[in-house]
């Protein structure tokens, strides 16, 4: 079913760029990474929900561009 608020909450595919690179030490129990998602910070549309009865329309954008560190110790190696 198609109403007049469609177009407010539709969107074509989105591409997003999620990056991640790791470093693992010789001999070491500690790895490192660091991360990124949505690394090009696209802003779309994640859903969207029409609800013409009370004459509102809810949506939620996807998430901005994050970055972080990972590290990781292995205990007994």
């Amino acid at each position: 079913i198609r109403t007049a608020y469609e177009p407010y909450f539709t969107s074509r595919s989105v591409g997003l760029l999620n990056a991640r690179i790791g470093f693992a030490f010789a001999n070491q129990p500690v790895d490192v990474a660091v991360w990124g998602k949505n690394v090009l910070d696209k802003k779309y549309l994640a859903y969207g929900l029409d609800q013409a009865s009370i004459g509102a329309i809810v949506g939620q954008w996807g998430p901005p561009a994050q970055f972080g560190v990972d590290v990781t110790y292995r205990f007994g190696d």
